[in-house]
């Protein structure tokens, strides 16, 4: 996915800005910085329960076990 997703976003950025070696290394740095935000907000969005497991352990000590 995260493969279709980098050729997606270099060839529609190297067709807005043309072929040039400029131009293919801005969009390959773009597709690069696409890909990696999109891999990190799975990341987020996959540990995103777990997170608010801790969240409510947290909570629960805070509120219940402190004596």
């Amino acid at each position: 996915m995260y493969a279709a997703i980098f050729l997606f976003s270099f060839f529609a950025t190297l067709w807005s800005l043309g072929i040039s070696k400029l131009n293919l290394i801005i969009s390959l740095a773009v597709a690069l910085a696409i890909v990696f935000l999109l891999s990190m907000l799975g990341t987020v969005f996959k540990i995103l329960p777990w997170l608010i497991l801790v969240c409510a352990g947290i909570w629960l000590y805070r509120r219940y076990g402190r004596a």
